[in-house]
């Protein structure tokens, strides 16, 4: 079940909404977006059945963690022929991803993991970089890491991602730099409609 405001969906609730907003605006892609949704697999595996079924590519937005951690979940991945993961990279080396995720610093190579196991089962991907936070020289440390596991033409498959100030995340920020004491280094505000 994927959470919706104050309750949970189904799969199926789930593929409906998504597709019933995608023929009304005559979109090709559907996505889930916020929270990970490779934490519940069995709900992620019932949503990509209905899209193999339909005539919508599905946008897998994910950290890569479980990808990188448990291969099984690549090779499962891909089975599907209407799947594009979009891996997102958090941070730029594991001391950024442990400031940034609080999380331990060796998860940061489950996402380079995931992007050596993407490859591997031939499953479309591209990456996003995080890269609102870190220097340069950080960043150019990661592109040589890719580069490393994915060869050259992984620079092509980058796509860049920055903080966007909504009003929700200026709140968490002003907290995160409150007891983190780091800032980042660019952010946007949101396009005002």
């Amino acid at each position: 079940m994927i959470r919706d405001s104050d309750f949970f969906v189904s799969p199926e609730y789930a593929y409906n909404r998504l597709s019933s907003i995608a023929r009304r605006h005559k979109y090709k892609y559907i996505r889930l977006s916020g929270g990970e949704p490779t934490i519940g697999w069995r709900h992620l595996i019932s949503l990509l059945d209905l899209v193999e079924n339909s005539d919508f590519i599905f946008i897998l937005e994910t950290n890569g963690i479980l990808i990188g951690a448990l291969r099984e979940r690549a090779r499962f991945l891909a089975r599907y022929s209407r799947v594009h993961v979009r891996v997102s990279i958090k941070a730029c080396n594991e001391e950024w991803f442990a400031k940034l995720t609080l999380a331990e610093p060796k998860a940061f190579n489950y996402q380079l993991m995931a992007v050596n196991n993407l490859l591997d089962y031939g499953i479309d991907f591209h990456i996003a970089l995080f890269m609102s936070y870190g220097n340069n020289t950080c960043w150019q440390g990661l592109l040589e890491r890719l580069i490393n596991i994915a060869g050259q033409e992984i620079v092509n498959m980058l796509e860049p991602e920055y903080l966007v100030l909504y009003p929700n995340v200026k709140k968490r920020l002003q907290l995160y730099e409150k007891i983190l004491g780091i800032k980042p280094r660019v952010v946007f505000e949101p396009k005002r409609r």
